[in-house]
């Protein structure tokens, strides 16, 4: 009887280490990808900051054309 809680512990333990393993996997997978999506929204900021700006420097020089 003693044996097989032993055995039973075991299993559980190594299951137990399986679970962490994937939850870990998980987690690292999804802090990549939020990590990925923060750079790409940056990147569309920076570049409608860009636009903006652009579009700003030509109204200025379409008015002083006229």
């Amino acid at each position: 009887m003693l044996e097989n809680r032993i055995k039973r512990l075991a299993f559980e333990a190594s299951r137990a280490q399986k679970v962490t393993d994937t939850v870990t996997i998980k987690a690292e997978k999804l802090l990549e990808a939020r990590e990925r999506h923060q750079k790409e929204n940056e990147e569309k900021m920076r570049l409608h900051e860009k636009r903006m700006l652009n579009e700003e420097r030509q109204r200025i020089r379409n008015l002083s054309v006229k």
